[in-house]
């Protein structure tokens, strides 16, 4: 799969209708975060959306830190 392709999945809503959306390739995971924090009906949606950046900035310091230990 190139850089430059999309992936395509189904979310099920509360409803138990499916939408489908689609993520980019690129940036997938701000995506996926501002999807869910972005949400205006869905307030556990944009819960787990700030628990998901919060996630994201405690590996980014992960990452940081083991990067800092290999100098």
């Amino acid at each position: 799969m190139s850089n430059n392709q999309i992936v395509t999945i189904q979310l099920p809503k509360e409803d138990s209708d499916r939408e489908g959306i689609i993520i980019p390739r690129q940036n997938s995971h701000q995506f996926v975060i501002s999807q869910f924090t972005n949400s205006p009906a869905d307030e556990r949606g944009r819960k787990l959306g700030a628990k998901l950046q919060i996630l994201r900035g405690h590996r980014r310091q992960a990452d940081y830190l083991a990067r800092l230990r290999k100098l």
